[in-house]
């Protein structure tokens, strides 16, 4: 179960609303799980933030797409739980991992690094130069519910629909109509009770009904 775990967030102090409460959260440093032995510095990136395990040497980058909320290339996520809390999910939604804040030695030479802003999707190795790999030994082509959250558009007949992340659920809501909810069935595909059915595909989510007869493609 080790070989998955791979990656984490980058530093920087910033105020976000959790549950109602708006907290002042400084997240460089180190933080560490250990039920895993996994200990990991974050640093502040231009794009967002970017980590790295302490027994690896390569940095791992994640893009702040909302508050408080980071999304590497292949869209496992990182996100701030409270001051002292983060946690890592992978972008099947079925694999988590929880870091608490690590208090460290000054003098500790691993706790003043210092390195070269990081490009957004990429791999920094320790000399500055970029490679282009996967971020995790866990890989695969599952769609993560957080990128699908947000408003889609039929471009044809102006329809929108509103999605709501639920680990491997989504909720869709349409204009005029109640809540949804759709189970994930595979990497890219969400069924609800009945059989209907969202499919990812490109950028884009497509329903299709039950039956088959009714179709509609929405973008963002």
């Amino acid at each position: 179960m080790r070989n998955w775990v791979m990656t984490a967030v980058t530093g920087m102090t910033l105020s976000f609303t959790w549950f109602g409460i708006t907290t002042s959260v400084q997240i460089d440093g180190r933080w560490t799980n250990a039920e895993f032995g996994i200990d990991l510095i974050i640093e502040l990136t231009e794009a967002g933030i970017k980590a790295r395990r302490v027994d690896q040497e390569n940095w791992y980058v994640y893009e702040e797409y909302r508050e408080g909320q980071y999304r590497d290339e292949d869209g496992n996520n990182y996100y701030i739980v409270d001051e002292n809390t983060i946690e890592w999910e992978d972008q099947s939604g079925d694999k988590h991992l929880r870091f608490i804040r690590k208090e460290v030695d000054p003098g500790d030479p691993i706790s003043r690094h210092t390195s070269p802003p990081a490009e957004t999707g990429k791999q920094l190795n320790k000399s500055g130069d970029l490679h282009v790999e996967r971020h995790h030994h866990y890989s695969g082509t599952s769609v993560s519910t957080i990128h699908l959250s947000g408003k889609w558009t039929n471009l044809t007949t102006k329809q929108t629909i509103f999605v709501q992340a639920k680990r491997n659920f989504i909720h869709v809501k349409a204009t005029g109509a109640d809540w949804a909810s759709f189970e994930r069935s595979d990497g890219n595909t969400f069924i609800d009770k009945n059989g209907n059915r969202y499919d990812h595909k490109n950028g884009r989510l497509e329903y299709i009904s039950r039956t088959g007869d009714f179709y509609m493609r929405f973008v963002r």
